[in-house]
């Protein structure tokens, strides 16, 4: 994806007769180790229900794509964690970007069916875990 075709995905959508929403983060993991510091760039998507109500079962987030200005960062490498309400997927190690850029953060998903559908978070700053 291209930033202009992340930034032209949706906020909401709707999937089996719910409108869902999205949530994200993103920051750069600043932790002091024995490994060389990085500025690799780390997210997380909540999607939820707009309503807080239980949101469609067995949801999956294959793949996040993230834009900054015209840069693009995407993975497939995605862990998703899933309650009732809610689906929560991170990527790591992305672009080396620095801490207080905004980002749109985009997750590629697909419901029981198979069909696929696109929802974005908007204007997240990158922040630092120290």
């Amino acid at each position: 994806m291209t930033a202009d075709q992340i930034r032209a995905v949706p906020q909401q959508v709707t999937v089996q007769g719910k409108v869902l929403t999205a949530t994200a983060a993103a920051w750069l993991n600043l932790i002091p180790t024995t490994n060389p510091p990085t500025n690799a760039t780390n997210a997380t998507f909540h999607l939820v229900a707009k309503d807080g109500s239980v949101i469609p079962a067995a949801l999956h987030i294959d793949r996040i794509s993230v834009a900054k200005t015209e840069e693009v960062w995407a993975s497939t490498n995605v862990t998703n964690k899933s309650s009732a309400t809610a689906l929560d997927a991170s990527i790591h190690n992305g672009s080396e970007w620095e801490r207080g850029a905004a980002v749109d953060i985009v997750a590629d998903f697909y419901d029981s069916n198979g069909q696929r559908f696109q929802l974005r978070s908007t204007s997240t700053v990158i922040t630092a875990a120290f």
